[in-house]
């Protein structure tokens, strides 16, 4: 949200040959599901359903949400750049003085592909920082894969 609670959401595709280009764009007074489902089925019956195969999005719940009852058959990932700008914002004064060692550790962990030392690095990370477990099991945790 800004100064004028609103939100400009933006919806950009890359074809296959990499070119991006604006098919969306909507102004929303709020940032629920129920919103953003809203907006995808209008994407759906403006598209007649044109199948988008991955959403890229900043982690929001509610989009989320939106997104696994809409875009069925879509993946959606999450953007490393916002969730470092969520952790900074959700976490950052939460972890004070151990919040360096904490983004060290995290990006350590992200950049892991084995999914099985992951695991095992991901549950080190909130036990080494058990103030960031709520939000990393509410937000980012269910969609790990991401």
């Amino acid at each position: 949200m800004n100064i004028y609670n609103i939100l400009l959401s933006l919806f950009i595709v890359i074809d296959n040959i990499y070119r991006s280009c604006l098919i969306v764009q909507a102004i929303l007074d709020n940032e629920i599901a129920r919103s953003y489902s809203w907006l995808l089925e209008i994407l759906n019956k403006a598209t007649d359903k044109l199948c988008l195969k991955t959403i890229l999005t900043d982690a929001n719940p509610a989009i989320s949400l939106a997104i696994s009852s809409i875009m069925l058959s879509a993946l959606h990932l999450y953007c490393i750049w916002h969730i470092s700008q969520n952790l900074q914002k959700k976490l950052k004064n939460k972890l004070g003085s151990s919040w360096d060692s904490f983004i060290k550790d995290f990006y350590k962990t992200h950049n892991i592909l084995d999914l099985q030392i992951f695991e095992i690095r991901f549950k080190a990370l909130l036990k080494s920082y058990p103030k960031a477990a709520q939000y990393f099991n509410k937000v980012l945790y269910p969609n790990r894969h991401s």
